[in-house]
């Protein structure tokens, strides 16, 4: 290198910084998000629903804390000490039209006086929006999964019980119960239960829920369920209301009673076989009477290798599984396939639990934790519905839609007498935001 030639040099500048910006924002998504809800009349109806008396120490209306919950649901916050955190941000107290940061025991203290007529009333409310929504698609024919979930907690919250539970056995838990409109991802209805529930109590109350609220445009409905809901009665409310239904069969000796059965192997699928067979079952009814009941059964065997043996030969193994089905024009084979498609409602559930929080706000009241789950579920299905409008981000996770649409930082400015929410200039995904926030005002 000459000694006449010149080279860049580098130097580091030194910033300094501070905790004193207050017109900031982590969640410039909540400004589209407030016009879609606005757009949808959820707040003047939660202010019709739940209405608030001014009181001198009253300083926010039930309608606005409920928002909030969902709010924080959106932007992954949970727990009340985050809620009050999160109501001191710019975005939300303007959103919500908040005087003043919401405390933690203000929230404590309104969920837990609300309710449970408030939680009932806000079910309510949550089947006739399905309803209206449903009655607003060109379908007539829909297909409900059905499931239940567990939810952990570390305390002695209010309903919390010991029940089932495969991760920490022992362990104190709240167990909800679920149905998905499978075509469009959202939550049909949801019962926040007490932890040692069993999966199928009070189901068939829960059907019948949900058929009232069905509009007349839906002429038939599927329901599709695992083994927990293997139940009689739940069958037949299904059936007589004249719908399909396919339920995983579980019962006492029911590995023996397939390991006898004549397989009839399918021809396309070497090592699938399908048998079909009657059972007879000793059933409580709802009138508490025990009867016996006979019914279709449709399995199906799959041949597995379960390991080697002494001269390394395979080792020949079977998965059995046995279905309840109305759906007569269906084999054994046709039944499971069709079964396997309810996998993706697992993924729904675990979109509501972990990345919408649900059950994971809690106080020692059950009908104030069944508020804050309702409106975690609410909260996931207002986004869903408004992804619904683009379907490649109807596709995407919740968390997913969320790093790119919400969790975006901005600044909250006056300008004359408006409000206007400034963005980072060369953010990666402005074109695809800016698209999709005109999307949610049409």
């Amino acid at each position: 290198m000459s000694k006449n030639t010149k080279i860049f040099g580098y130097k580091s500048r030194t910033i300094k910084h501070g905790f004193t910006g207050s017109k900031l924002t982590a969640y410039s998504g909540l400004s589209s998000i407030s016009r879609y809800v606005k757009k949808n009349k959820i707040g003047k109806t939660f202010c019709k629903l739940f209405p608030t008396v001014i009181e001198n120490a009253g300083k926010f209306s039930d309608a606005q804390l409920m928002l909030l919950i969902m709010y924080a649901s959106l932007c992954k916050v949970n727990r009340l000490t985050k809620i009050e955190m999160f109501s001191k941000d710019v975005l939300v107290r303007n959103t919500l039209n908040l005087n003043q940061p919401v405390s933690d025991s203000t929230l404590s203290e309104r969920f837990k006086t609300m309710g449970e007529k408030s939680a009932r009333t806000l079910e309510q409310y949550q089947l006739e929006e399905n309803r209206k929504f449903l009655t607003g698609q060109s379908l007539d024919e829909i297909t409900i999964d059905m499931d239940s979930t567990v939810s952990m907690v570390y305390g002695n919250q209010e309903g919390a019980a010991k029940g089932f539970n495969e991760k920490k056995r022992g362990a104190n838990s709240y167990h909800p119960l679920l149905s998905f409109i499978s075509e469009y991802k959202l939550v049909m209805h949801t019962w926040f239960r007490t932890g040692n529930a069993y999966t199928s109590n009070g189901s068939e109350e829960f059907i019948r829920q949900q058929l009232a609220c069905v509009p007349e445009n839906i002429k038939r409905i599927f329901f599709r369920m695992d083994s927990g809901f293997f139940d009689n009665n739940l069958l037949n409310v299904m059936s007589n209301a004249g719908h399909t239904y396919l339920v995983k069969a579980k019962f006492k000796g029911m590995y023996q009673l397939l390991a006898i059965q004549n397989w009839k192997e399918d021809k396309k699928n070497p090592g699938v076989s399908a048998c079909e067979f009657d059972h007879t079952f000793s059933v409580i009814t709802e009138e508490r009477k025990k009867i016996l009941v006979t019914r279709n059964l449709k399995a199906v065997r799959i041949q597995t290798i379960s390991g080697k043996g002494s001269m390394g030969e395979d080792i020949i193994g079977y998965d059995y599984f046995c279905y309840c089905s109305n759906l007569e024009d269906k084999n054994g084979i046709e039944l499971h396939n069709i079964y396997k498609q309810r996998a993706e409602s697992e993924n729904w559930i675990e979109q509501v639990k972990n990345q919408l929080l649900a059950a994971k706000t809690l106080v020692n009241d059950f009908w104030a934790n069944d508020l804050f789950w309702q409106l975690s579920v609410m909260a996931y299905n207002l986004s869903v519905r408004m992804r619904l409008k683009v379907k490649r981000y109807w596709k995407q996770e919740y968390n997913t839609f969320r790093e790119w649409f919400v969790s975006v930082p901005g600044m909250l400015v006056n300008s004359g007498r408006e409000l206007i929410l400034k963005i980072y200039e060369h953010y990666y995904y402005k074109e695809e935001w800016m698209a999709f926030d005109l999307i949610l005002d049409e």
